[in-house]
């Protein structure tokens, strides 16, 4: 029968806040008997109360029965699926020995099976333990949305931070029913004041939130202190501010759990992938590649460092749109300078042949032509580019994350993706080459040996650079730069002798950027400072340095 099954369900998943009714337009004279009909039967069932979302959706509350929905018990029939859905639950409860008492609620709706069965999805929230329950057992991957994201959800503690996300999306949902604390706001602040500060010393923090995002967010954190009243430690019928504290709360719990917050393999680096999934690149962009100028390269490195294991910072995304933006309309501009250059340049008399008509082709000619294609190809790539991505560098991250999904499970995965963002790039090389090589074809006719021999020099010593930066970019695309050990300057300090180097004795492996400072004779300092490329981030170590003739080891926490 109807609602005789129950499906548990998560607060971020299915639950139909964004599925409005569609109203129906009806004429205004119909409109005066239409609404008083409408309010005459606006009379709340006993012990409900109809609160209102800051957004603006209903929803109701029944204090007694510890229930939360956003079914209209307006309408009788919903009232009568309520009661059905409430009645199997409590039955369940009391089989498994659970309570509703104060400080925990039940949120019931509909839902349709894939049978076309109707029944409820429920889940039990927990505020003492910030956590949502359920009454049997659910599948992780399925109940959370983030399947993709963290492989297998196998640790206790990290369901556990899920579940206090999944809490804060309710209070989000469900305002009225959280109650803001001193507690909960000192809390909020010290998250963002470490955010704040991580973004502005790290340049690859796991942050997702910008700079900007997060001085605006402590602006309005410092501001809802004034509504504590003296000697209070909660602020109640405040919907707005507690909608807005537990949206922040979640999306900075959901963030711990993407990046293993806790976990021995906790990522700590935005660039930091936790799963060995590498991919190999594919004869498509090997071949492609080359003939791009490396550029795919460069995009897909770039791309998969931001997708790193299927995560992507919102920060990070809209930061890479932009600059991608950017680039691509300087290429139309630059693309749209060699057009006009070859126009003039084929405006020359000697050029075109003083402008007689004939079926054959110079080659100058034929080379201002290829400019004058791949010019126009890097422009209508770039502008088609800019089209499809301007809206894209202001997306929220699921949209982003469904964006990178729909390309990496494809057979090529970013590969194509790569190849698309390169072509206006390279296309605008192709067509500076182009134009250099008719240039060259027009100097090197009917001239004399000299200036062919000025003109040879000077165009190999360009294409002798253009090569070595092209051999330079391409290795630092692919391979680790190691930056080599920095001697501090005696000036600063006198360095060690030879000897003393010799008799020092290391209990520990240091790690490469520890900083040893060791006792030494009196008329000898000694400091060795070890140091490794600025972005690679590594937890603190302790090590321990002794020497012969010294007692007292000396310590170094870094």
């Amino acid at each position: 029968s109807a609602g005789s099954k129950s499906h548990a369900q998560s607060p971020n998943s299915s639950f139909p806040r964004s599925r409005c009714p569609l109203l129906c337009w009806c004429s205004p004279s119909s409109l005066s008997s239409s609404l008083s009909s409408f309010f005459s039967s606006d009379v709340l069932p006993e012990g409900w109360t109809r609160f209102v979302h800051p957004e603006g959706a209903p929803y109701f509350h029944h204090a007694e029965k510890h229930v939360y929905t956003d079914l209209n018990v307006f309408e009788q029939s919903k009232l009568e699926d309520i009661q059905r859905y409430l009645d199997k639950i409590v039955d369940a409860m009391r089989i498994l020995d659970v309570e509703l008492i104060d400080g925990m609620e039940l949120v019931l709706d509909d839902y349709f099976f894939s049978d076309d069965s109707k029944g409820c999805q429920y889940y039990l929230v927990n505020h003492e333990e910030r956590s949502v329950f359920w009454l049997e057992e659910v599948d992780s991957t399925e109940i959370f949305d983030i399947g993709t994201k963290v492989d297998g959800m196998s640790s206790s503690s990290i369901l556990r931070l899920e579940l206090e996300a999944q809490y804060w999306r309710h209070c989000e949902l469900y305002p009225h029913a959280m109650k803001t604390t001193t507690e909960i706001v000192d809390e909020l602040r010290d998250t963002l004041v470490y955010s704040r500060g991580d973004l502005l010393t790290s340049s690859n923090s796991t942050v997702s939130w910008s700079i900007d995002e997060i001085s605006h967010f402590q602006s309005m954190v410092d501001s809802m202190t004034q509504n504590f009243r003296p000697g209070t430690t909660a602020i109640t019928r405040t919907p707005g501010i507690n909608a807005t504290i537990a949206r922040l709360m979640y999306m900075s719990v959901h963030h711990r759990v993407l990046n293993l917050h806790g976990e021995p393999a906790a990522r700590l680096c935005s660039d930091q992938a936790v799963y060995d999934q590498q991919r190999k690149r594919s004869w498509f962009i090997s071949i492609l590649s080359p003939l791009l100028f490396f550029a795919p390269y460069f995009h897909l490195d770039g791309l998969e460092v931001l997708y790193t294991d299927g995560v992507i910072r919102e920060h990070g995304w809209t930061q890479f749109i932009s600059r991608l933006l950017k680039d691509w309309q300087d290429f139309t501009l630059n693309a749209t300078v060699i057009l006009n250059a070859n126009v003039a340049f084929l405006a020359i008399q000697s050029v075109d042949n003083g402008g007689s008509t004939v079926s054959s082709r110079t080659p100058t000619q034929l080379a201002s032509y290829c400019s004058i294609f791949t010019s126009v190809g890097a422009i209508i790539f770039g502008l088609l580019l800019v089209k499809q991505n301007r809206n894209r560098s202001g997306v929220g991250s699921i949209k982003s994350d469904s964006f990178f999904f729909k390309y990496n499970r494809r057979r090529l995965g970013m590969e194509t993706l790569a190849v698309v963002y390169s072509l206006p790039y390279a296309l605008l090389i192709w067509s500076m080459l182009a134009f250099l090589a008719a240039f060259l074809s027009m100097c090197f006719r009917y001239t004399n040996s000299l200036t062919r021999a000025f003109v040879a020099a000077f165009a190999l010593l360009v294409v002798s650079f253009g090569i070595l930066h092209l051999a330079d970019s391409r290795r630092g695309s692919i391979l680790t730069l190691s930056i080599p050990k920095i001697s501090i300057p005696t000036i600063i300090w006198p360095s060690w002798s030879q000897a003393d180097e010799e008799s020092a004795v290391e209990l520990g492996s240091l790690p490469p950027s520890t900083v040893v400072l060791a006792e030494s004779p009196p008329s000898i300092q000694s400091h060795t400072v070890e140091l490794e490329a600025p972005n690679k981030r590594r937890r603190p170590w302790l090590s321990l340095l002794v020497r012969k003739d010294s007692v007292e080891p000396e310590r170094s926490d870094v």
